[in-house]
């Protein structure tokens, strides 16, 4: 008997003044797995994330993790419980440095009220102490040795976007939401990322969820794709099946297809931006 899915997000509906931002989204996360969201802009794909992390509460349908219903919980409670995600703009504090910022990830890891944190004794120190100790590891992990001591507002705009993803990570959670992790960076930043997110999900054995523009990105790290347009799930599966659906290609491409053999493919990348 296989293992239940880590993620189950069934009939899921949102309206903002009586406009449908999602209608009945339906699918499912393995554990382990990497799983895109993609779709042109105004798809749905930043709200399911919404809806996932408790940022929007829907009025329909169910969001299980690990057997619980997400929905209508805080995202507070939904971050203690394992789930953690990073944001399309960045939400760093540019004045703090690297392990500052990283810190601010292990919270929910940490016991000690505000007062014996004021003082730093016995408790508070030890707690502080191990994790600074735990946040040099994601340090080295996402190879930023090279950054400490400075405020990351100072740093390079790809840089800053690997740190948002070290906080996420700092939190230690069993499922990733990235939302759109490498706009903005350049191709070799974008490489980067893509060996990255490899090797995040090789030592921390993490379930992420990935919405992102860039396909070759997608197309290279991704196991399953979930394809959207207007609010709806239009296609999922495999990224060589995902990619050549007619519905698919013509929601990135309206009537210009590109085909090869007689099938329809999406286009280059480039094409697929905004």
């Amino acid at each position: 008997m296989s293992a239940p899915h880590i993620l189950e997000v069934s009939g899921v509906s949102l309206r903002f003044a009586g406009v449908r931002a999602l209608d009945d989204v339906t699918f499912h996360a393995e554990r382990g797995e990497l799983l895109a969201l993609i779709g042109p802009n105004g798809a749905g794909k930043t709200s399911v994330l919404n809806c996932i992390s408790g940022v929007y509460h829907p009025r329909e349908g169910s969001i299980v993790f690990e057997g619980r219903n997400l929905v209508g919980r805080r995202p507070y409670r939904i971050a203690a419980g394992g789930v953690a995600r990073t944001f399309q703009n960045l939400g760093l504090f540019g004045t703090l440095d690297l392990m500052e910022n990283l810190m601010l990830g292990r919270h929910i890891h940490m016991r000690s009220g505000v007062l014996a944190g004021s003082i730093w004794l016995g408790r508070a120190r030890r707690e502080e102490v191990l994790n600074r100790r735990r946040c040099a590891e994601f340090v080295e992990l996402l190879d930023l040795g090279a950054f400490t001591g400075r405020p990351v507002g100072l740093l390079p705009y790809g840089i800053q976007k690997r740190i948002e993803i070290g906080r996420a990570l700092a939190a230690e959670p069993r499922l990733l939401l990235l939302d759109e992790p490498v706009a903005g960076m350049t191709g070799e930043e974008q490489e980067q990322t893509s060996d990255l997110l490899r090797r995040i999900r090789l030592e921390m054995d993490l379930t992420i969820i990935l919405v992102e523009h860039h396909m070759n990105l997608v197309l290279e790290v991704a196991d399953r794709l979930v394809a959207m347009n207007f609010g709806k799930v239009i296609s999922s599966g495999r990224p060589e099946e995902v990619s050549v659906h007619p519905e698919v290609v013509k929601a990135y491409l309206g009537s210009a297809k590109s085909e090869v053999g007689g099938r329809p493919v999406l286009a280059p990348p480039d094409a697929l931006e905004g």
